[in-house]
């Protein structure tokens, strides 16, 4: 009962105090919002933001496909480590990393990757082939300038373009080989020779996968698959390349209701502590004067 007698006389106490210093904790207020719009408005250096959607085909160089969940871990992490660089202002090695000017890098504010994820029936999070590129920078007309950048960033890359020439390789080597055995199954067929195995004529869908039976058109499909594979697989691709944006990024909202409650917070501690010593003071002033009054008599 006397806790709850207590923080109702905290709270009345607390109510009472805003209500005597609403002026001062006012004052307070808009100086707070004051400095935060003259900052975000004439003294912060203006950026703006934009975002691409990317995917690239080093999962598949690697012949990783068992790893879904990590189908986009190593272009992520490649981006993501331009943002050290970033950080630390190092410019000249951004600059030779991307194979760019000194001048566009310097533009460069934030550069971030992440892995897109789509929810599947039973609500669990599965790793897409995409994952997206926010970028944000001091100069919009930089922007395609990093692009081309970030293109160079991966192609130039010796792990990848070893990757890369062996992947095409191997896959022109596995097309050239079913194009081989598409026209051998011709061959047999037409001249119907009689084989040890079945050569199927119908094209019928089977199976839980509605699969092909018809062995040359299953092949066939196959090889269409990985000669889109091979022509369009690249390092890095842009599903959605970065917007030309034109109006700079502007917080000023979420800044001034911060500036606000820090100012309101800050308001409230020296106005409190001011008015704390100020009472102090007559108290210890009504206590001598009331000492001498003693004395006098």
């Amino acid at each position: 009962m006397k806790e709850e007698i207590s923080i109702s006389e905290t709270f009345d106490h607390m109510i009472a105090f805003l209500v005597r210093q609403r002026k001062r904790l006012f004052a307070f207020l808009i100086i707070g919002v004051t400095i935060v719009m003259v900052y975000q408005n004439f003294l912060r250096k203006q950026y703006y933001e934009t975002y691409a959607i990317c995917t690239s085909g080093i999962s598949e160089y690697e012949r990783s496909d068992e790893l879904q969940e990590f189908s986009q871990r190593t272009a992520v992490d490649m981006i993501n480590l331009l943002s050290s660089y970033v950080s630390n202002k190092d410019y000249t090695a951004l600059s030779n990393m991307l194979s760019i000017d000194e001048s566009i890098t310097r533009a460069i504010k934030k550069i971030e990757a992440e892995q897109l994820y789509q929810q599947d029936m039973n609500e669990k999070y599965v790793a897409l082939n995409k994952f997206t590129i926010t970028l944000l920078v001091y100069d919009n007309s930089k922007i395609p300038d990093i692009a081309n950048g970030l293109m160079n960033y991966f192609n130039n890359n010796k792990y990848i373009e070893s990757y890369f020439s062996t992947y095409q390789d191997l896959s022109k080597d596995l097309i050239d080989k079913i194009d081989l055995e598409i026209n051998d199954l011709s061959t047999i067929r037409s001249k119907n020779v009689s084989n040890s195995f079945d050569i199927r004529s119908e094209n019928v869908l089977e199976g839980p996968n509605k699969s092909l039976s018809n062995e040359i058109i299953t092949l066939y499909h196959i090889q269409q698959k990985e000669i889109t594979k091979q022509k369009h697989l690249k390092p890095l691709a842009f599903v959605q390349e970065f917007v030309l944006v034109n109006k700079w990024k502007n917080d000023i909202i979420l800044w001034s209701v911060l500036g606000a409650i820090i100012s309101l917070i800050l308001g409230i501690i020296i106005v409190g502590a001011t008015e704390r010593y100020l009472l102090h003071i007559h108290l210890r002033d009504i206590k001598k004067l009331e000492e001498k009054e003693k004395e006098g008599k």
